[in-house]
C-alpha cells in the first residue's frame, strides 16, 4: 500500500529542513556529478584515442 502523496512531501519537507540530511544529500549529488564527470571525460579521451587510431590505421 501505497502512502499518501500529502504524506510523502511532508516528509520530504522534514528532510530538507535538517541541515544535516540535506548536508549528506549535497555530497551524495556531488559525488555523482563528479563521478559522471570522470566517466564522460574518459569516454571523451577514449573516442579521441580510437579516432586517432583510425585516421592510423587508413
Amino acid at each position: 500500500m501505497q502512502p499518501p502523496d500529502r504524506i510523502i512531501k511532508e516528509g520530504l519537507e522534514k528532510i530538507n529542513e535538517t541541515p544535516t540530511t540535506r548536508s549528506i544529500l549535497n555530497t551524495v549529488y556531488e559525488t555523482d556529478r563528479s563521478i559522471l564527470n570522470e566517466i564522460y571525460k574518459i569516454d571523451k579521451d577514449e573516442l579521441k584515442r580510437l579516432s586517432k587510431e583510425f585516421e592510423d590505421f587508413k
